[in-house]
């Protein structure tokens, strides 16, 4: 099976059109039934819906902004001294794990 999505254009097909207009309006996915079988599911487009962080990413920006506040921070004079300092600090986490 593909994990390629195939696009189909819906132009001259009215009945379609207007679940994809009201799918697109509620924001809210609509399934796609043959009697009493699901056989799909229409949901909308996410481009434009907010991104709503989880409790880590939460905790970890609660965590840098304190950090911030206090004057722990770092500066790099360029991209590439701050892909080193990463890479760095990569090699000693695998160094700690073990690894």
């Amino acid at each position: 099976m593909s994990n390629t999505v195939g696009a189909i254009d819906i132009s001259s097909m009215p009945e379609l059109l207007d679940l994809v207009e009201e799918v697109a309006e509620t924001k809210k996915p609509k399934t796609l039934t043959r009697g009493n079988k699901a056989i799909g599911v229409l949901m909308p487009v996410h481009g434009e819906r907010e991104e709503i962080p989880n409790e880590r990413a939460i905790a970890l920006m609660k965590e840098a902004e304190e950090d911030f506040k206090v004057g722990r921070k770092l500066s790099f004079k360029s991209g590439k001294d701050a892909l080193a300092y990463l890479d760095n600090e990569i090699a000693h986490e695998k160094q700690r794990a073990g690894h």
